[in-house]
Parts: C-alpha cells; structure tokens; sequence
C-alpha cells in the first residue's frame, strides 16, 4: 500500500442519513453537517479500517442493515 493510499485509508468513513438514507464512502478528513439529498442535519458518521470493507441494504421492512467484513489477503 503506497503512502497516499494509507493516509486516504485512515480517513475512510460511512456516512449515512438518518431522514433519507442517503449515503457514501467518504474519503475527506472533514466532517460533513448537512445531507446533499434531503438537507437533514442527522448525519451519522462510522470510520471503516483499512482492511475492511461494508456491505449496506436497505428495505422497508427490514430498514438499513450494515455488514462490516475483513478484506480478503493478498497475495505477495
């Protein structure tokens, strides 16, 4: 992993809202206060490690579920 890489990956966050759930990977250092879908200020904020990726689902019935699983090993 190059040094860009692993700085960009300690910044890595989910963001998602609680009015409209839009979301997004965000990679910027900064916080963001306001939804760009819906302008609701519940933004919910959940850093993802270096070695993890997420899966996200969303139903009616079911509402927002989030799965957080180890990246797999790469080979040398």
């Amino acid at each position: 992993m190059s040094s860009l890489e692993k700085r960009m990956a300690m910044h890595v966050r989910f963001l998602i809202c609680g009015d409209c759930f839009w979301c997004a990977s965000y990679l910027d250092p900064r916080s963001v206060d306001e939804c760009p879908a819906c302008g609701s200020r519940m933004i919910e904020d959940m850093p993802v490690s270096a070695n993890e990726r997420y899966t996200f689902d969303q139903s009616p019935r079911g509402g927002v579920v989030l799965g957080f699983l180890p990246l797999p090993a790469q080979a040398a």
